[in-house]
């Protein structure tokens, strides 16, 4: 299954940054916050300049808040263990700093083994669900490497419910990471890089990947979307609400 969405992926790559830009499923502030990130970074040139930042690191804390990271099922740490939870990973990030993911080639298992270390240890969150939070925060550091993931498109896109990942978040990153790196590999995402959300060769893959199951109605979302759809086409939308709503009464 994944394999199969690898090759629709890779055929009509831009079809699904294009499907992405017109179903866009974050906020403008999220964007804000997102793009004035990226811009300390690239300003900031190498990651231990990042790390010594404090206006980066509160910017980038300010960002995964936007993404909704400082939720229930997502809390981070305070601003102060946030930093230091970073700043204790400086050559861990370091070392990764050169890798691009559209040429990881032979040594993609030898990187997905070095993220996952990143993400289990850094310990953003104050609950064992670390995976979406620190990609997240890794992907600010490691623009050309590491993708930001999430449970509603990366784990659909794999196949995976949020209830699996659950728990299970070390087997899933290593077979995200692969098909992240193996689709960067054959379409050069850095052609793509510019305005909006394509701010780096990482997060052009993961536009695409969101925009392929938008286009397919896999999350769950867009499964919603899809059916409010066919309802409303065959003229029934408003029967199937009433009778939602005399159950309820």
């Amino acid at each position: 299954m994944v394999s199969d969405r690898i090759e629709g992926l890779v055929r009509d790559f831009s079809t699904y940054l294009r499907t992405f830009q017109e179903e866009n499923p974050f906020s403008g502030e999220a964007l804000r916050a997102h793009t004035r990130t990226v811009t300390l970074r690239r300003q900031l040139e190498t990651v231990r300049c990042a790390l010594g930042s404090d206006e980066f690191l509160r910017s980038l804390c300010s960002t995964l808040e936007s993404f909704g990271m400082n939720q229930r099922g997502a809390r981070l740490v305070s601003p102060e263990r946030f930093s230091l939870a970073l700043r204790e990973r400086s050559a861990d990030l370091a070392a990764l700093e050169e890798r691009r993911l559209d040429g990881l080639g032979t040594e993609v298992r030898q990187v997905t083994e070095a993220l996952w270390r990143l993400i289990d240890a850094v310990g953003l969150t104050e609950t064992r669900s670390r995976l979406v939070a620190a990609t997240k925060a890794l992907h600010h550091f490691l623009p050309r490497l590491a993708p930001p993931m999430d449970r509603a498109y990366t784990g659909a896109f794999v196949g995976w419910s949020p209830q699996k990942i659950q728990g299970n978040e070390q087997q899933f990153f290593k077979l995200a990471f692969p098909s992240y790196a193996e689709v960067a590999e054959r379409v050069q995402p850095e052609q793509h890089v510019g305005d909006g959300w394509n701010t780096g060769i990482a997060k052009v893959v993961d536009n695409a990947v969101v925009g392929y199951c938008k286009r397919h109605h896999l999350d769950e979302a867009s499964r919603l979307k899809a059916v409010v759809a066919k309802t409303k086409e065959l003229g029934i939308y408003d029967q199937i609400v009433a009778a939602s709503k005399s159950r309820g009464k």
